[in-house]
């Protein structure tokens, strides 16, 4: 999921929701973090550093690569899948 949300507990709710989203990429990560930081309060400091940390939040410029890596895994193991049934 990606999202511009600048509330880290509306973050938290995604981010923990039912677990049907993987992470939640922030188009603003860098910002929003210097924000929460500068000016935040401590129940909002506190939510964005368990999201990042527990890795439910990221950087939106990681999406790509993440995308990139999880597609080729999965392209090669039904690759390798198909190669093995082929080979029987």
């Amino acid at each position: 999921m990606v999202t511009a949300e600048p509330l880290p507990s509306r973050l938290a709710s995604l981010g923990f929701g039912t677990g049907d989203i993987d992470a939640v990429y922030h188009i603003c990560f860098e910002e929003l973090a210097e924000a929460v930081r500068s000016v935040g309060s401590n129940r909002e400091r506190m939510a964005l550093e368990v999201l990042i940390e527990g890795d439910r939040l990221r950087d939106y410029n990681e999406l790509a690569s993440v995308t990139v890596r999880s597609n080729f895994a999965g392209h090669h193991s039904r690759r390798a899948g198909a190669l093995r049934c082929a080979s029987e």
